[in-house]
């Protein structure tokens, strides 16, 4: 495999965390996407991995395609690998020697076991005073559950998630996202930016926790503030909103469109658009908290009169007068689609021995013109050469 690339070679400019150095000590998603999202942004990043196999998503068995594994790829692209056994005397004096150079170790191994391994904050600040170590674990450190493993699907089950999607009587329903561990892999990113700025004042590092229970329930935002205020539940209501209407899909003759009709101005602009003006002087749908109680007899009226055309005339339509609207799409026309709405996001390398590799880039766009290119995910310790 190839060895990762920060800069663009075509002279742009550096990226905001180039000269960064970054240790990774992660396993499958949460800290190698946190990881990931510090090398879009340039900084060094060597993974430090088991000399047994290295990081378990490896494994093509699961993503796999052919021997390639989607997961390990996609995660880690543009990363450097080194395998040390850290509890090897030789490889800890390997792993420490790098610490003492290093800004940043992110690792989402639980807290006993960073300790079994000589890991844990106050080892290694000692090494490194100006050393962030962010560790995401499943709890915070005075949980009696910290060092317990943790899952994405466990955290989707214990934040309430669950039972948040679909409608009434639903079984619980998995996020098929991995939305605990991309949620706090990117509070990780948040806190590890936010210590490095901190740093830049006071010279000192820091430890950064980022527990997955914790981050997932954030994702509750408003949901959460209008329960502990009020003690308001949320309502499963599918593909509606649960507080404005119509905010949902609606079917056409030939696909499903999204209406987002969040202002009232939005609603007098559809009822033109379906030909329906009647509907803004009907006392049934006269303002949104009216719409909520009446949202049966809404969509009924939305389905009859959108179910005369194809989702193109409508979305035409839809567009002429001004409502916010969009076609429902499936991850393959989304992604055909990104091929040329948003080139920049689709990015192609060569995997030595397997060929072209085609994935998602960073969304992120700096008006410098800085940028990354997309370099292979490196071979389990292929950075061992640039140690000697």
């Amino acid at each position: 495999m190839q060895t990762a690339a920060h800069t663009d070679p075509g002279g742009s400019p550096p990226l905001p965390l180039a000269g960064i150095r970054v240790l990774e000590l992660g396993q499958v998603i949460s800290a190698p996407y946190g990881g990931l999202l510090l090398a879009e942004l340039g900084a060094e990043v060597i993974k430090i991995e088991s000399p047994d196999g290295g990081d378990s998503s490896r494994n093509a068995e699961i993503t796999g395609i052919g021997e390639l594994s989607a997961t390990f790829v996609t995660f880690n692209h543009n990363k450097r690998s080194l395998a040390l056994d850290l509890k090897s005397p030789d490889d800890y004096a390997t792993f420490a020697g790098l610490v003492t150079s290093a800004d940043v170790v992110l690792t989402n191994m639980t807290p006993r076991v960073l300790r079994s391994l000589s890991a844990d904050y106050d080892t290694l600040a000692a090494l490194n005073p100006a050393l962030i170590l962010c560790a995401i674990q499943g709890f915070s450190g005075d949980d009696p559950r910290a060092d317990a493993p943790s899952y994405d699907l466990t955290h989707q089950a214990l934040s309430g998630l669950m039972l948040f999607e679909g409608q009434p009587g639903d079984p619980p329903l998995r996020m098929c996202l991995p939305i605990a561990d991309l949620s706090s892999a990117q509070f990780a990113v948040n806190g590890i930016l936010a210590a490095l700025v901190a740093r830049g004042r006071t010279g000192r590092g820091e430890l950064v926790r980022v527990p997955m229970y914790n981050a997932t329930l954030s994702l509750l935002t408003y949901t959460a503030t209008l329960y502990l205020t009020s003690g308001k539940e949320p309502v499963r209501t599918g593909v509606e909103h649960e507080h404005t209407v119509p905010w949902q899909a609606v079917a056409t003759a030939d696909g499903d469109v999204v209406l987002a009709v969040r202002a009232e101005r939005f609603w007098q602009r559809l009822c033109h658009a379906i030909e329906r003006p009647d509907l803004i002087e009907d006392p049934r749908f006269e303002s949104n908290s009216v719409r909520m109680r009446n949202r049966a007899e809404l969509r009924s009226i939305l389905e009859k009169s959108l179910a005369g055309h194809g989702a193109d005339h409508w979305l035409r339509r839809l567009a002429e007068f001004g409502v916010p609207s969009a076609k429902v799409r499936t991850v393959k026309e989304a992604l055909e689609a990104a091929q040329t709405e948003v080139a920049p996001m689709v990015q192609s390398y060569d995997q030595e021995g397997f060929g072209t590799v085609t994935l998602l880039g960073s969304p992120i766009e700096f008006g410098s013109g800085a940028r990354l290119t997309v370099a292979a995910a490196p071979d389990l310790d292929e950075y061992r050469d640039h140690l000697r």
